[in-house]
């Protein structure tokens, strides 16, 4: 995501959603695999409480560089 430019992600990509008032672009699909993996998350972390286990949680390397 990085190297990618402006350009290519404002390329049309059809999902086949057909929705006027949302443009079907690379960036928006991009986008709509982030949201559904958050929301894949969610349902696991949700499933693992209703089990029995300690919900999903995020560590986070302090010393790496972004």
């Amino acid at each position: 995501m990085l190297e990618v430019s402006d350009e290519e992600l404002d390329k049309a990509f059809s999902m086949g959603m057909n929705i006027d008032f949302f443009p079907e672009t690379v960036l928006n699909f991009v986008g709509m695999c982030i949201g559904r993996e958050d929301y894949l998350c969610g349902q696991i972390g949700l499933m693992r409480r209703i089990l029995g286990y300690e919900g999903m949680k995020y560590d986070f390397d302090k010393d790496l560089k972004y």
